[in-house]
């Protein structure tokens, strides 16, 4: 289940002229990260456990201290949605929540490595994972919470094949070095443009798809505006909609890290079987998608430190609610056209 955090991700510039400093800029970024991705292929799965998980802490830790943007992102979306923390809560929340991401990150290479003897070794299935390690199409979803990227190498791994939509960082050449990561024990990655139709025919042949649901899907995307913890926030309809025409049930599934040990914990549950599926009508994928990011909510209130609260997800305010009652980075959807003078 392929996605790379926004803070992390390698910006296109969309009409940036030939030579151009956007164009540069870019050009720049992109060796510069796939620099790092070679160094961090080449070391990281290397290295003891232990230094890995007391690196991804370093990392937390620092993170949390320094006065970046990423820190007011996540303090701004804290205080909206758990708005009685006093600093301190906040700044261990945060503190954990960075860890986790860069635990994510660095397992991205260490767990690369071998035919998955290190994701079984350090990976524990919950008894829950029963429903969803059995034959027949599945949606499966999960969020940006804890782990995101193992829950995608756990399937195939036990034999059940799964195909996962990427979004693209902007550099093709860094794109296929991460997908063939993520393809290393059998998960298909499928190419945003398109997906639709691939997840499509995934779901028909009787096999399982993997999404995350917490990004920002515009209504121009194929989105709609959702309620999450009590705002608006753009929500794709695209695995509801996929489950209401192939009757496949969906699932919702996270996995936890334990920051001391560096071991996992896997766990999911079915929130829609297959027989009410085939009850709904397409025009009920909104009330389908409500109902799976209430499943969000539930999780991020039981364990608030896992999710990655420096992702802008308040980040379009519709025309029907006041800007001022949002964080600091939201802005106005659609966006306001200058008027002349």
């Amino acid at each position: 289940m392929g996605s790379i955090p926004t803070r992390l991700t390698i910006l296109s510039d969309v009409g940036a002229a030939p030579g151009s400093i956007p164009e540069v800029i870019q050009k720049a970024k992109n060796i510069l990260y796939g620099i790092l991705f070679v160094a961090g292929r080449t070391a990281i799965p290397v290295l003891p456990r232990a230094l890995v998980v007391g690196l991804a802490r370093a990392c937390g830790r620092i993170a949390a201290a320094l006065p970046l943007h990423v820190t007011r992102v996540a303090n701004s979306n804290l205080s909206l949605v758990m708005p009685d923390l006093d600093l301190r809560q906040r700044r261990t929340i945060i503190r954990i929540s960075f860890s986790s991401l860069a635990l994510t990150l660095l397992d991205l290479f260490w767990l690369s490595v071998g035919s998955g003897k290190r994701l079984r070794q350090v990976v524990e299935g919950d008894p829950s994972m029963g429903s969803v390690l059995r034959e027949g199409p599945m949606v499966c979803l999960t969020a940006h919470y804890g782990n995101w990227e193992i829950l995608g190498h756990l399937l195939p791994l036990h034999g059940y094949p799964m195909t996962s939509v990427s979004s693209s960082t902007g550099s093709p050449t860094l794109d296929r070095r991460i997908n063939a990561l993520r393809g290393r024990h059998g998960q298909v990655i499928a190419s945003r443009r398109g997906a639709a139709r691939v997840l499509l025919g995934t779901l028909r042949r009787g096999d399982k798809v993997g999404l995350l649901l917490d990004q920002n899907t515009r209504p121009d995307e194929g989105g709609a505006f959702l309620e999450f913890f009590g705002k608006p926030v753009p929500v794709s309809l695209l695995p509801a909609t996929l489950a209401i025409h192939t009757d496949s049930p969906v699932s919702v599934g996270f996995c936890i890290p334990d920051l001391k040990t560096g071991r996992y914990r896997a766990y999911s549950r079915v929130v829609l079987d297959e027989h009410e599926a085939a009850r709904l009508q397409p025009d009920q994928a909104a009330d389908l998608a409500q109902r799976i990011i209430q499943e969000y909510e539930h999780q991020i209130c039981s364990r608030p430190e896992f999710w990655l609260w420096s992702y802008k997800r308040w980040k379009h305010v519709p025309p029907t609610h006041e800007l001022s009652s949002f964080p600091f980075y939201a802005k106005p959807y659609p966006p306001r056209r200058a008027t002349s003078r």
